[in-house]
């Protein structure tokens, strides 16, 4: 009776298998184990919850799409989890669920073939479908190495790197144990330093930051400026929870004089400014006192084009402060003086003017904004045209 059960199983899933969007099998988790041995297939299972948004997205306009539907219904046993509920519960523990959406594929025997932080588009769904039906290099396959012991320098690399991008936790220090302070110049030491590396006392970081200048020529001194601003404010965060904290300003240069940084002075203002929209002290306005401080002090020729675009893009979206966007609308011209990222730049000039009231300007910039963005045919083209949407139905109440 069982394996006719079964049998009825596969056909009603076969028939569904072109159907529109993902069919998820109706049933116990033990029995979506049972039919993917069966059929000799892997398990996609959603991990989700009520409240978050982006697996309600998902499920709205990825899990529908046709085509995600004839990939996943014929590669896959697709199921779905509450992960605060029943079964979802226990497999929220036994696979150390922490965020959502994750996207889950495990085998027949419950084990992980790969896994997936975060929502995606109908393109990277699939493209995630495809690396975990990848047996031999996804996730599942290093971590089966991994717990037989493998601990070549080498594939521990490739291991940490995929715990690192597909969120999982790993103790880096197992890795970094294997290479000499000579090796971390590899490239691949340097993204493991990006992924892993967040406190100041770390010997990669020491290592990063006493040869700022030598992994700049190798590669680029803007990436590697951005990792070291970006680990001493991680620092500061931690400096921040003691019970009786130092003054910011100070708690920066106790962390920057030992390494004698060239440039310290940009990597100070660089650190305030990152703190200060990223730790609990979360305060725009402090932002954009030192964002104005710093191009000032530095000299606007002198600060990477892309930084002035971020920090524009950000007071338009963050700051009330009329001094601060005006100043904004200055930066902005300066970066169209320079033909950087035209239409992008033009819609954060076309937000701050309406933030300071003028719509008519603002229509004005967010229309030639859009006529740019038109020309490459932009994914970005529905933004463009969702602002001016808006800035009409204001502009009508008016």
């Amino acid at each position: 009776m069982r394996k006719i059960i079964i049998l009825i199983t596969i056909l009603i899933s076969s028939s569904y298998s072109f159907s529109q969007g993902i069919v998820f099998f109706d049933g116990s988790f033990d029995k979506a184990k049972e039919l993917a041995k069966t059929q000799n297939k892997i398990i996609f299972i959603d991990c989700y919850t009520s409240w978050c948004g982006p697996c309600k997205w998902m499920a709205k306009n990825v899990f529908t799409d046709s085509v995600v539907g004839a990939f996943y219904n014929a590669n896959f046993i697709n199921y779905k989890l509450d992960m605060e509920k029943g079964e979802g519960k226990i497999a929220k523990k036994d696979y150390k669920i922490n965020g959502y959406p994750t996207l889950l594929y495990i085998n027949g025997d419950g084990e992980i073939e790969h896994r997936s932080l975060g929502g995606s588009d109908t393109a990277e769904f699939i493209k995630i479908g495809k690396k975990a039906l990848d047996t031999n290099n996804n996730y599942g396959n290093l971590l089966r190495k991994y717990k037989s012991g493998n601990r070549n320098p080498e594939f521990l690399s490739e291991y940490a790197l995929s715990c690192a991008n597909l969120s999982i936790p790993y103790d880096i220090n197992e890795y970094f144990k294997t290479q000499a302070d000579t090796e971390l110049f590899k490239e691949i030491n340097l993204i493991l330093i990006e992924w892993y590396i967040v406190n100041n006392n770390m010997r990669e970081f020491k290592f990063l930051a006493n040869n700022i200048e030598k992994f700049s020529q190798l590669y680029g001194k803007q990436r590697i400026e951005n990792r070291v601003v970006t680990i001493i404010t991680k620092s500061l965060w931690h400096l921040a929870l003691q019970k009786d904290p130092i003054p910011l300003p100070k708690a920066i240069n106790k962390i920057i004089e030992p390494f004698h940084f060239k440039d310290s002075v940009k990597i100070f203002y660089k650190v305030e400014m990152q703190y200060y929209i990223t730790s609990k002290e979360l305060n725009w306005q402090k932002y954009a006192i030192i964002a104005n401080e710093y191009i000032k002090t530095i000299g606007i020729e002198q600060i990477d084009l892309s930084e002035i675009y971020q920090i524009t893009n950000n007071i338009s979206k963050n700051v009330s402060d009329s001094i601060y966007l005006k100043k904004g609308i200055e930066w902005c011209d300066y970066l169209t003086s320079k033909k950087f990222q035209i239409p992008e730049v033009t819609l954060v000039k076309a937000r701050i003017y309406k933030k300071l009231g003028n719509n008519i300007k603002a229509n004005e910039f967010a229309q030639f904004a859009l006529t740019e963005e038109q020309k490459k045919t932009s994914p970005r083209i529905k933004e463009y045209q969702n602002f001016i949407n808006e800035l009409e139905k204001q502009t009508k109440k008016q």
